[in-house]
């Protein structure tokens, strides 16, 4: 029951919350588990078109790596462009957690990102990814997709299939 009690906890507007009440469900997850990937992507499926992954990999961002477990980030069209407005103008805060996860040694990362993004341009995601690049610990994973002919909400005509494919060549890694 404590462990539903955190889990039904929400996060604020910000999606900025206790980390106890984000990292609990994973260490008990990962007891039967063992190995989490955080996947915030809530739906590319056409089916529910208005849910999203681009602020769900801002809140999988928040999510450090834990010892007890194997924890690896995947963030698909995080949302440059917009952030400041998705985070109530605290994009900094972001920022600086995305680059205490890079500076750890166990932290594996794959971004993913459309080259037709609707939000954020591939200059400012080419930005961004060598600033990534100068927070990496040299133990750390950080492997950066940039999937041609794909917008912010993947629905070009093999998009999605692209995505996939880019995700389980880093599962297979």
């Amino acid at each position: 029951m404590a462990i539903a009690n955190r889990i039904s906890r929400r996060f604020g507007f910000t999606g900025i919350s206790p980390m106890d009440c984000s990292t609990d469900p994973l260490r008990y997850v990962g007891r039967y588990c063992g190995t989490i990937i955080l996947i915030e992507l809530i739906s590319a499926h056409r089916a529910y078109p208005k849910q999203g992954y681009s602020y769900g990999s801002l809140i999988a961002s928040l999510h450090p790596v834990l010892p007890e477990l194997q924890v690896s980030h995947v963030l698909i069209s995080y949302p440059l462009g917009p952030r400041h407005w998705l985070t109530a103008f605290h994009g900094k805060t972001y920022t600086e957690e995305l680059n205490t996860l890079l500076r750890d040694p166990r932290s594996n990362v794959l971004v993913l990102y459309g080259d037709q993004d609707d939000f954020t341009s591939v200059e400012n995601y080419e930005q961004w990814v060598k600033k990534l690049q100068c927070e990496l610990d040299r133990e750390a994973k950080l492997q950066i997709v940039k999937v041609e002919n794909a917008s912010h909400f993947w629905r070009e005509r093999g998009a999605a299939s692209r995505l996939l494919a880019a995700l389980e060549a880093w599962l297979s890694l």
